[in-house]
């Protein structure tokens, strides 16, 4: 539970991030250049990425970005605290001597 938590918060914060490229409405040559970085030159971008084939795509933006890894970071400081806790819950209800017997 303690590792599932954590990658359940990580998942749903990528999924909430992500935007689908047909809400960009029409892109030009240049738009789709820099949606698509270095890959453009490598593909033949003419028949591979077209706004027909781009608009299937998803992407995060910088904003849904920084907000993912905040959330995230929260998620890991307070899985962190817990794990505290419940360390030191567990520790101070047995003593070892009753683990010894």
């Amino acid at each position: 539970m303690t590792t599932l938590l954590p990658l359940v918060i990580v998942i749903v914060y990528i999924i909430l991030g992500l935007t689908p490229v047909r809400e960009l409405g029409q892109l030009t040559a240049e738009q789709m250049l820099i949606l698509v970085g270095p890959y453009f030159a490598l593909i033949d971008s003419e028949q591979v990425f077209n706004q027909d084939s781009l608009s299937q795509l998803y992407y995060v933006n910088e904003i849904d970005n920084i907000l993912m890894f905040t959330g995230i970071a929260m998620g890991v400081v307070v899985a962190l605290i817990y794990i505290a806790f419940f360390v030191r819950w567990t520790t101070l209800s047995a003593s070892f001597s009753e683990y010894l017997k």
